[in-house]
């Protein structure tokens, strides 16, 4: 692909595809992004939300409550770099030694609460509210919940206590919701640059739009690579990235691609176990340190793995390794090199070995990770997402597993 297109650089195995195959596919993704109008509007006024941003970004500590699509875009935002803002807290479970340690490090005076739940029912993201709520007792400018507009829950409490209430995006599901004010309320909070988290987003899909249903096309070439590998029976997909920066990036991706790649394509009742089941299950993996616990298997196991490794060209320097009077020769080897050189060493080697072991791999380069760079992984991710869906025919938007779950969940507590 050219790098002219976008400033990252995505390389993968040659398949042949046929425009025939192409056109409708195109057309077909281009149907979805038309019922997502937000990512028509990708020149969002963010006026509003700045507003919001700069009442918390007084505060010493912000928490932000959410679970699932309504947490992790903005916690993908606000940890990828280092923010200029407060300290920024996401609370995406329930689990109690988690909240008591978090409640016990900070002060409810210098905290502020976000509050963020599409349906406003999530039982999760209600419990930690009320919890908070008995905390922070009478403070209701230290709140901001975003929820859909109409009756739910946290509508209702924000009418209670007095709590400022914006409203998610209609229509638009939480692994979805990134460049909305569901990530972009806390990446303005943390001081991220929002304005080129968008720029980055459209700059990826108007490359798309303007490439059309052709095999130069990057995100429909992708997507039937993966098309292809999991017709053979390959079906998992190894997220391997070389930066810590990335793994939040890769926590987001790993939930766009389950929940809306992982369906049968008949959820009937009668459907039983002669419907088709499509998805590939993602595997988020960190070098270098997954080297040393999942390397082996990934080499010598099953071939039923692709690879996506992502890395960084922007390092950070550092001095040199100096081994003074040591003479082991793996010192030596060391002796003079950077950090980075060895990091990004460790990277290319083990490109070449899954490649050499004959695992389908692509490598994804971004020379220099910022907001903008990061915007256009998420619009590439997404993209290609609604391609495969448009591929195997599902509809990439619904999770009625998870809505089982959830309605289960409320019957045994009540």
């Amino acid at each position: 692909m050219d790098r002219n297109d976008y400033c990252i650089d995505i390389s993968q195995d040659k398949i042949s595809i046929s425009d025939e195959l192409l056109i409708p596919i195109f057309s077909g993704v281009k149907k979805l992004i038309d019922t997502l109008p937000l990512f028509n509007e990708l020149d969002l006024d963010l006026i509003e939300l700045l507003a919001h941003a700069r009442r918390f970004r007084a505060f010493q500590d912000v928490i932000v409550f959410g679970t699932g699509g309504s947490c992790l875009s903005g916690k993908m935002y606000a940890t990828f770099k280092d923010a200029t803002g407060p300290k920024m807290h996401f609370v995406d479970n329930v689990d109690p030694y988690e909240w008591n340690r978090l409640m016990n490090a900070i002060s409810p005076q210098t905290t502020g609460i976000v509050v963020i739940s599409k349906s406003g029912n999530t039982t999760e993201t209600l419990c930690q509210t009320f919890m908070a709520l008995r905390q922070w007792e009478n403070v209701p400018e230290h709140f901001l919940f975003v929820t859909d507009p109409g009756e739910n829950a946290l509508r209702e409490i924000a009418e209670h206590d007095g709590i400022t209430c914006l409203d998610h995006p209609i229509g638009i599901g939480g692994r979805f919701s990134g460049f909305s004010v569901v990530g972009l309320l806390p990446a303005l909070i943390a001081g991220v640059d929002a304005k080129d988290v968008l720029h980055g987003a459209s700059e990826v899909m108007c490359a798309f739009l303007q490439h059309g249903p052709f095999e130069s096309n990057p995100v429909l070439a992708s997507a039937y690579w993966q098309n292809d590998l999991f017709l053979k029976g390959i079906n998992m997909s190894v997220l391997f990235c070389y930066a810590e920066r990335l793994h939040p990036f890769a926590e987001w991706y790993r939930q766009l691609w389950s929940e809306s790649l992982g369906k049968k394509d008949n959820y009937a009742p009668d459907c039983g176990e002669n419907c088709k089941r499509y998805g590939t299950t993602p595997v988020v993996s960190l070098g270098t340190i997954d080297q040393h616990s999942q390397l082996q298997l990934y080499v010598d196991g099953p071939r039923d793995k692709f690879f996506t490794i992502v890395a960084v060209g922007d390092h950070p320097k550092t001095e040199p390794v100096s081994i003074g009077g040591v003479s082991n020769f793996i010192s030596r080897a060391l002796d003079g090199h950077t950090m980075a050189e060895l990091f990004v060493t460790h990277q290319q080697v083990t490109q070449q070995t899954l490649v050499e072991n004959g695992n389908p791999t692509r490598n994804i380069f971004i020379p220099e990770f910022n907001e903008r760079s990061l915007g256009q992984l998420m619009m590439f991710s997404i993209l290609e997402t609604l391609a495969l869906a448009c591929i195997w025919r599902i509809d990439p938007f619904n999770q009625p597993g998870v809505k089982f779950g959830k309605d289960r969940v409320i019957a045994l507590m009540r």
